[in-house]
């Protein structure tokens, strides 16, 4: 990452090495896997390994919790005794944005947004107006496996990927996000936690080297009621008997490995740009999410100096070109450059930024959110035990 200007990202909280997206290529490590032809932005599996400080095992199993960031869980130690068991608590980060379509996709890839093409919930291409979602492609003029074009973690391990397996929502099986990013692994499907704790345990007694446990309901309790809610705490004491569970029933010798995509917050003051005339003049259009907001203008630096002027400390406002020269995202490919906002405002404190005029009332409601560069969201769990 290019030296920074103190003042233009000062407070936020970076994406580092030590990142979602070495997670994977650290369990291949963990069990022994090489990957070959990978390129030179992907680490080989034996560095991530030694970088991540995780030992070697028989098997790893990676619980990875959306939406689960370390300080949400670190204030509610008293909540996840089984959690608490599994060893030394450390944090380490996602990617920016911090949201899942593009986390997941550096996690399964090795590689940033920059090079996904996964660079924020939603993105305008072209001049249209209709966004693409990057998560159910839904309006994309580009089908999903050609959005993201890296290949897979598990295409690259080649043979040797019939020896992992994915546990995941069957609403999953063959959508947008898992053709952009699950290329090449096989995968099991259930509905509930217990049912996806079964399955896990049942695949790594076969021998499965790497079984990856997927659960998403946090996430959708933090956005719906927020973060330490009385419905989200359920959902965190829920997943803490069944890691508990797994912990006691996975064969001896694997590696549980629990992890994140991305923090939350809670945002207590919605700024809607169709009610905020100098944040909406010059503006054509937006995407992204309310703490990573992208805006499209024919005027970017007159936008962001004014946004910038405007919002004060309650954001980070780059253009796309200091997005490219800090390395944010890091290196932009052909796909990235050309959907990511010629603005991007990353949300300070408990601001977010809105568009009354486009999103739903369920999106303009949401409790929890994230996408932003704040510790609470960059910063995820990254707890390793061997049992």
């Amino acid at each position: 990452m290019a030296i920074l200007d103190q003042q233009l990202l000062n407070g936020a909280v970076l994406p580092s090495e030590r990142g979602v997206h070495n997670v994977l290529l650290a369990a291949c490590g963990a069990v022994g896997f090489d990957i070959h032809d990978a390129g030179a932005n992907v680490r080989k599996p034996a560095a991530a390994r030694e970088l991540m400080g995780l030992p070697t095992a028989s098997q790893v199993c990676i619980v990875f919790v959306d939406g689960l960031g370390f300080h949400q869980l670190d204030a509610c130690r008293g909540h996840v005794p089984a959690i608490r068991g599994l060893g030394e608590w450390r944090h380490i980060t996602t990617i920016a944005p911090s949201t899942t379509a593009s986390a997941l996709s550096s996690f399964s890839t090795g590689q940033l947004p920059g090079s996904t093409g996964m660079v924020g919930y939603s993105v305008r291409v072209g001049v249209r107006r209709t966004l693409t979602n990057l998560i159910t492609f839904k309006n994309s003029p580009i089908p999903a496996q050609e959005w993201q074009p890296q290949p897979t973690i598990f295409e690259l391990l080649g043979e040797r990927a019939r020896e992992t397996v994915l546990v995941e929502d069957p609403a999953y099986q063959n959508s947008g996000l898992t053709l952009a990013a699950w290329r090449g692994a096989p995968a099991v499907f259930a509905k509930k936690l217990p049912q996806r704790v079964d399955l896990a345990v049942r695949e790594l007694q076969t021998g499965r080297k790497i079984v990856y446990l997927y659960w998403g309901n946090l996430d959708r309790r933090g956005h719906k009621y927020g973060v330490n809610s009385p419905k989200w705490l359920a959902e965190l004491e829920l997943l803490d008997a069944e890691v508990g569970r797994l912990a006691r029933e996975a064969p001896r010798g694997t590696l549980i490995v629990l992890t994140s995509d991305h923090g939350m917050v809670e945002d207590s003051e919605k700024l809607d740009i169709a009610h905020e005339a100098e944040l909406d003049r010059d503006v054509s259009s937006v995407a992204g999410e309310e703490r990573a907001f992208h805006i499209y203008t024919p005027d970017p630096d007159s936008v962001a100096q004014r946004w910038q002027r405007v919002l004060e400390d309650r954001a980070w406002v780059l253009t796309r070109d200091q997005v490219e020269a800090i390395g944010l995202f890091g290196s932009l490919g052909e796909r990235a450059r050309s959907v990511i906002g010629d603005v991007i405002a990353f949300a300070r404190g408990n601001t977010g930024f809105v568009d009354s005029r486009v999103l739903s009332q369920s999106a303009l409601a949401l409790r929890g959110v994230h996408g932003s560069l704040t510790e609470l969201e960059m910063h995820i769990p990254w707890i390793a035990e061997l049992v």
